[in-house]
């Protein structure tokens, strides 16, 4: 057993190793150029064996479904590098940080219930959810104000769009209740309530005698004497 883990693990770091040496080989023959592109993959690389193995975590080894949290952190890192490496805007880093606990929370959320943790489960949706607001709304904020990537005719748009969001927000609840169709009361509507009334009282008790159109709805209804 011990002999199959150990080619296993030489086998992970053979397929490191040709990967790294594939991309040293492109940028010697094509220049610096690839290598200046793709350096944040360097950074990558190392993480996804960490991912594999929490990946095929199962029956005595689901211990090891936490090494997503090493695993998404320097994978996650390489990835935000290298979309920050092709646009050239590193001032990102501003809030792009907020996105460590999405990742964190999606490894807790992964890892956790695998092994009896539904606290820690719950936990990551936290932080997913937190990390989530945090990265749009620092986000929004350094772009607009700080950054000024938008220009002024963006800055209208995207603060009306907020607006907009806000109030739909607030008011879904209203909104929704004005989209449902308003229900007649029937016959039957109120003979439930009467059985009702009936069940819980112990002192009043009445008659009453209910007069309903053709199509069920109320016309009118006699109370009548015990």
């Amino acid at each position: 057993m011990k002999s199959n883990e150990f080619q296993f693990s030489e086998k992970c770091i053979a397929r490191l190793l040709l990967g790294v040496g594939v991309l040293a080989l492109i940028s010697i023959v094509f220049g610096g150029l690839i290598f200046s592109l793709l350096w944040p993959l360097i950074i990558v690389v190392p993480g996804l064996p960490f991912l594999y193995f929490a990946s095929i975590a199962e029956g005595k080894d689901r211990d090891n479904a936490w090494l997503a949290v090493p695993g998404g952190l320097i994978t996650g890192t390489g990835l935000m590098m290298f979309a920050q490496n092709l646009t050239g805007h590193w001032e990102s880093w501003a809030y792009a940080w907020t996105l460590y606990f999405v990742i964190l929370g999606a490894a807790f959320v992964y890892a956790a219930p695998r092994n009896g943790d539904e606290d820690t489960a719950t936990v990551g949706r936290y932080f997913i959810f937190f990390g989530t607001l945090g990265f749009m709304g620092l986000g929004l904020f350094f772009e607009l104000f700080i950054f000024d990537t938008f220009g002024f005719v963006g800055k209208v748009m995207i603060a009306g769009l907020m607006i907009a969001l806000g109030w739909w927000l607030m008011n879904r609840e209203d909104l929704g209740q004005l989209d449902k169709p308003k229900r007649k009361n029937t016959l039957e509507d109120f003979e439930g309530n009467v059985a009702q009334f009936q069940q819980t009282s112990n002192q009043v008790r009445q008659k009453a005698r209910v007069v309903a159109g053709n199509d069920g709805e109320i016309v009118s209804i006699e109370k009548q004497p015990k």
